[in-house]
């Protein structure tokens, strides 16, 4: 099984530690885990056709399709809309 984690954000909720010890927990249970510090691949949705969960860890990331705050682009989240409407965890 495979994992995509996208970590980031506001650092003060410090998005890359907690990465770091999810993906560490998800190897333990037999996952290949892809560690993203953007949301630019959700845009293309494609490229995570081989991923079963998503997990994000990203402060601040609301539809309001404001980068200037570090949220996701519309095109973004019609890319994890999709991926979750495929049966991605």
């Amino acid at each position: 099984m495979k994992a995509a984690l996208f970590a980031g954000g506001w650092e003060g909720h410090d998005p890359s530690a907690f990465a770091e010890w999810c993906r560490d927990l998800l190897k333990g249970e037999g996952f290949a885990v892809d560690v993203y510090d953007t949301l630019e691949p959700l845009a293309n949705p494609e490229s995570l056709s081989d991923v079963d969960l998503i997990v994000p860890i990203w402060s601040s990331a609301r539809s309001g399709h404001r980068e200037e705050f570090g949220n996701m682009s519309q095109s973004q989240e019609d890319g994890l809309l999709k991926l979750i409407n495929e049966g991605r965890g």
